[in-house]
């Protein structure tokens, strides 16, 4: 008679010190213009104040930047399609800052 021994199937740890393995939220990247472009701060900070439609493009940059990071973490539930036509958005509305930001460095 052949004896069979239960085997124990290995599992390998994935974190290599023995913890059991957890779901990892996913890091969401900020995309504020404060943290896109550090080094031009002041002149953001400028820009808003004096200049009201940057102000206005700003606000609708941080409102859309918001939504798109509700969507990337589940809070806010909406298709691929409209994630993929914000952040296009938001990258129009981030060049057209930048251009703003750029244009009146280059005044002062």
């Amino acid at each position: 008679m052949i004896s069979i021994k239960a085997v124990k199937p290995m599992v390998q740890d994935t974190d290599g010190i023995g913890n059991t393995p957890r779901e990892k939220k996913m890091t969401i990247e900020k995309h504020d213009l404060l943290h896109e472009f550090p080094d031009h701060h002041h002149t953001i900070r400028h820009l808003k104040m004096h200049d009201n439609h940057f102000a206005k493009l700003f606000n609708q940059y941080n409102e859309l930047d918001q939504e798109v990071r509700h969507i990337e973490e589940g809070i806010t539930a909406k298709s691929d399609e409209y994630l993929e036509t914000c952040k296009k958005v938001r990258v129009k509305l981030k060049d057209e800052l930048f251009g703003m930001i750029k244009q009146t460095e280059a005044t002062l």
